[in-house]
């Protein structure tokens, strides 16, 4: 999408995948192309999309693509080592801030958060929670700070 193109920068490490074999194959980004057309998604949604040329980065060692091979391919926009990271899953809005319902001593506490970079998964914790805490995923409306929780596995 025209909105992800405009974060990536040639050079940037990238990974081909679900190409068929079981590993993702190395690649950088060689060109983002500067212009975009409309896609309409399969749900029918008009989007707007920009090629991006991927190069490999080791192509005699690479498993052999033909042209027309369909793959995902997935572009690192930002790298961060040492970071405290939580699931999308947990955040929540809490008036005009990211919170995330942190488990202490067995009751849920909300507690705000300030949140980096992240994907569609995880998003870094810049502040509001150390390495170590446990919060809740999927909170239910329902839940409130103070309530009583116990881990599930």
């Amino acid at each position: 999408l025209s909105q992800d193109a405009v974060r990536m920068r040639p050079g940037a490490a990238a990974y081909i995948e679900a190409w068929g074999g079981e590993r993702a194959i190395p690649a950088r980004v060689s060109r983002i192309e500067p212009y975009a057309h409309t896609k309409v998604s399969a749900l029918g949604e008009e989007e707007q999309r920009v090629n991006v040329i991927l190069r490999l980065d080791d192509p005699i060692n690479a498993p052999p693509l033909g042209h027309g091979f369909r793959v995902d391919a997935r572009v690192v926009l930002s790298e961060a080592t040492d970071v405290v990271r939580v699931p999308v899953d947990a955040l929540i809005r809490d008036g005009d801030r990211w919170s995330v319902f942190r488990v202490s001593s067995g009751r849920a506490r909300l507690t705000p958060v300030e949140v980096g970079e992240g994907s569609g998964q995880y998003r870094q914790v810049v502040r509001g929670l150390e390495l170590g805490d446990r919060v809740v995923v999927f909170p239910s409306e329902a839940l409130s700070d103070g309530d009583r929780v116990r881990a599930s596995r």
